[in-house]
């Protein structure tokens, strides 16, 4: 079990990334000391607890004894820690210099990995395009022409057919013309019993 203390530890890679070590460099932070100023949302509520608490000191003799009739040392104490709460944490002057001089070897490093990121997003939709084209209403029309003895009907309603791109795919994939002409005629005649219903 590892117990110590080390400032640069490196961490165990649960899976392998080409890029892990641009990642690393791009999101790695040296200026976070994991401090934080508190939210403005708690400023009344630590006011209120300390009025609240000097509010309700009683004695039998006197009654009830308010904030101004009493300075206690917890009192003043509380109200001292609020205010302390209540400022902003204002940044160390080590930090703020410390971002302000950014290393150029890491800037270089962090440009790098972007780079490599742009490109392989380029390269993706590249192949989505060219994977697009293959299956166009042009390509279709072209297979299309190449099949003999097609009947007018069929060709006219092939190419309603070919609007919808998973129609437009398997037509494409089907090897050989009489395949796709088999598969186009049984798919024709579904339209055509379709449209002939409606009218």
């Amino acid at each position: 079990m590892y117990l110590g203390v080390q400032p640069r530890s490196e961490p165990v890679k649960v899976k392998d990334c080409p890029i892990y070590e641009q990642l690393c460099t791009i999101f790695a932070d040296d200026s976070v000391d994991g401090r934080y100023a508190q939210s403005s949302h708690f400023e009344g509520l630590d006011e209120s607890k300390a009025n609240q608490s000097s509010d309700l000191l009683t004695t039998p003799t006197q009654g009830t004894i308010t904030s101004e009739n009493i300075a206690t040392p917890n009192v003043a104490q509380a109200n001292t820690n609020s205010v302390k709460r209540k400022r902003k944490r204002e940044p160390d002057s080590q930090t703020s210099l410390g971002q302000s001089q950014i290393n150029p070897a890491a800037l270089e490093t962090m440009a790098g990995a972007l780079s490599d990121m742009v490109a392989s997003l380029r390269s993706r939709m590249a192949d989505s395009k060219t994977q697009e084209d293959r299956f166009s209403i042009t390509n279709c029309i072209n297979a299309l022409d190449e099949i003999e003895n097609l009947d007018e009907g069929v060709y006219f309603a092939a190419l309603d057919l070919f609007e919808n791109p998973a129609i437009r795919e398997t037509f494409l994939s089907l090897k050989g013309n009489k395949l796709r002409l088999t598969w186009l005629q049984s798919k024709c005649r579904k339209l055509l019993t379709s449209v002939a219903q409606l009218g």
